[in-house]
């Protein structure tokens, strides 16, 4: 397993808005804004840890960071909720060691928690909706308010620094959108393959896989004949039986 430190990759941003601050006198600021990132991440970064998530790849950007996870979609979503929450509470936590640093960290963490992807409040908006509405629902409703958000405050911002950052930010939302059907046959490859259990069960009127909750088992309902979760995936998967 490679160090955490080789995992770590400067986006092309990063270089353009370090150079850009030192010519324009804002190195220090560039500097402070750094120190913040890191502290966030180091927040994200111990909760994986504790829950030991695999991490493909960390990519810092000029005022934040990606932390790309290679691991299971189906982890349970309180591992996620922690580990989402965890950057925010360093931030936080940071606040209040160095005050002085409130007119950056303060902006900082109200901008992180827009629920823009992939920002941590849109983390915390898709985990939410993910114990109201199916997985794909959720995703592509969270999808669909990040456009939404960062197109508004695109429209009102008038940086140029925080412009780059939301165009990079809605180029991520469109990826994402983009990558919607592989992202969720992911999610049902990873259930049959891995069995994995879940304390809840719902029942589905109907083969439709599309409606299966992140944190749920189904049972599925077909011309009055129950089928298992298992039933269903096998026939999506193999292609060995006939089902309804």
């Amino acid at each position: 397993m490679r160090p955490i430190w080789n995992k770590i990759y400067l986006h092309p941003c990063f270089y353009i808005t370090m150079i850009i601050m030192l010519i324009t006198g804002l190195f220090k600021v560039f500097l402070l804004f750094l120190f913040i990132i890191i502290t966030h991440e180091l927040g994200h970064l111990l909760a994986i840890t504790i829950f030991k998530w695999q991490i493909k790849k960390i990519i810092l950007l000029p005022f934040g960071a990606l932390i790309l996870i290679e691991d299971d979609i189906n982890k349970p979503l309180i591992e996620e909720l922690i580990i989402t929450i965890t950057g925010p509470l360093f931030q936080i936590i940071t606040l209040f060691c160095f005050p002085f640093l409130d007119y950056i960290s303060i902006p900082l963490l109200l901008f992180n928690l827009l629920p823009i992807y992939p920002l941590d409040g849109s983390k915390l908006l898709n985990i939410f909706l993910n114990k109201l509405l199916p997985f794909k629902h959720s995703y592509l409703l969270s999808l669909l308010i990040s456009f939404i958000i960062t197109i508004l405050v695109i429209i009102y911002n008038h940086n140029f620094i925080i412009f780059i950052c939301l165009f990079f930010l809605f180029y991520k939302t469109y990826d994402a959108y983009t990558n919607i059907d592989f992202y969720f046959n992911r999610f049902l490859l990873e259930r049959y393959l891995k069995k994995i259990n879940f304390s809840k069960t719902k029942l589905i009127k109907g083969i439709k896989p599309t409606h299966m909750y992140r944190d749920k088992k189904h049972t599925f309902l077909c011309k009055n004949r129950f089928y298992s979760e298992s039933e269903i995936l096998a026939k999506l998967f193999d292609f060995k039986r006939e089902i309804c």
